[in-house]
């Protein structure tokens, strides 16, 4: 059983007469712990691919299956409940509060997720110790340089501890060298069992994956397995 499958999925956009076909009959799956990068030109699809999979935006027809349930039948209640305990997201622009500490970025998935104070904070803890951002939990993330603003963001989206990890262009607004380090982080992550999802334009950060979706006019053109 796949932990994702997309079937049939289409996605079409209207602005008054006029239709544009984001996504046609996509078939997809993906297994639990894989760490897969979706790549395509501007306008491609890949963005919508992202938004879809992570329940951000609901297909035109089509159904998607999550641990082999069809989780387009689900109303906005348990789709937003999937969302925040199955799933974490980080994106581009990191999307982090500038007006409170690292901490309570990373906390807030676990508030709304109603976890215990003494079990918020050793979570906490944990993340900041995994992402090596442990001495910056009081600073506000005005304070903070790109890569460590991505930790924070990383840290915010494992919280939850998610099956699923979707990233949107996470290395977009990093220089090449903080990039090599958050590919490292990603690398270390899908190692301890998490799956991966990632949208981006860049080569080295496609080619991190242990498998690349390349999609063009709203279809998949190829599905590569790299070694």
């Amino acid at each position: 059983m796949a932990l994702i499958a997309f079937k049939n999925i289409t996605k079409i956009y209207k602005v008054g007469e006029i239709e544009t076909v984001a996504l046609r009959d996509v078939d997809l799956t993906i297994e639990k712990g894989e760490y897969v990068s979706i790549v395509g030109s501007s306008g491609s699809g890949k963005s919508t691919m992202l938004n879809l999979l992570g329940l951000l935006d609901g297909a035109t027809s089509g159904s998607y299956l999550f641990n082999d349930e069809d989780v387009t039948t689900y109303d906005d209640s348990k789709q937003t409940n999937l969302r925040l305990t199955k799933f974490g997201f980080v994106f581009q622009q990191f999307n982090l509060m500038n007006n409170v500490s690292v901490l309570k970025n990373i906390e807030l998935p676990l508030l709304y997720n109603g976890v215990e104070k003494s079990k918020r904070l050793a979570r906490i803890t944990e993340l900041l110790e995994l992402l090596d951002i442990s001495e910056k939990r009081k600073s506000k993330p005005n304070q903070l340089s790109g890569g460590q603003k991505q930790r924070v963001a990383i840290a915010r989206a494992l919280a939850n501890d998610p099956e699923v990890i979707f990233m949107d262009e996470p290395t977009g607004a990093l220089d090449s060298k903080t990039t090599a380090s958050i590919l490292e982080i990603m690398k270390k992550l899908n190692e301890l069992g998490n799956t991966l999802i990632v949208v981006t334009h860049e080569q080295d950060v496609a080619h991190a994956a242990n498998r690349m979706i390349t999609i063009k006019d709203g279809h998949i053109i190829g599905d590569e397995v790299l070694i």
